[in-house]
């Protein structure tokens, strides 16, 4: 006599159920997510090196692209971004603006950027001008 019977059971009904409430779980975790306070509407302080701060979040980013610099007499980005790869971007340990903590933002915190009343790019052109439609990436 065996202590282990091999047998099949049907778990189709329950796995299903469980499919549809994990499907269903992340739906609302993602939602969660969208309405979380760092997605919502920016406030943007402008300072004086270049960098503005979003009051929502906390986090400070640069006015121009790499590669660009900020003008503050023209309120304007001169020069060209610079396209580069994400292992180039993410190595970039430059000092700017007095910090040197600089790191690249992830997707969560890249999304918080994103104006949908506007695109190429999709983005505050008064608090990011001339900023290329190309640039934008997330670790």
């Amino acid at each position: 006599m065996a202590f282990f019977h091999p047998c099949k059971i049907n778990f189709s009904g329950v796995h299903r159920y469980f499919l549809v409430l994990l499907r269903w779980l992340t739906l609302a975790g993602w939602l969660a997510g969208l309405a979380s306070p760092a997605l919502a509407a920016p406030q943007y302080t402008a300072n004086t090196d270049g960098t503005v701060t979003d009051a929502t979040t906390g986090l400070t980013w640069k006015r121009c692209a790499e590669g660009q610099t900020w003008n503050a007499a023209t309120s304007h980005c001169t020069g060209a971004a610079v396209a580069s790869t994400w292992a180039n971007a993410k190595a970039l340990t430059a000092t700017f603006a007095g910090q040197s903590d600089w790191r690249l933002p992830n997707i969560r915190e890249l999304m918080t950027l994103v104006d949908t009343s506007v695109a190429n790019p999709a983005i505050d052109a008064s608090v990011f001008p001339d900023v290329p439609a190309s640039v934008g990436n997330s670790s």
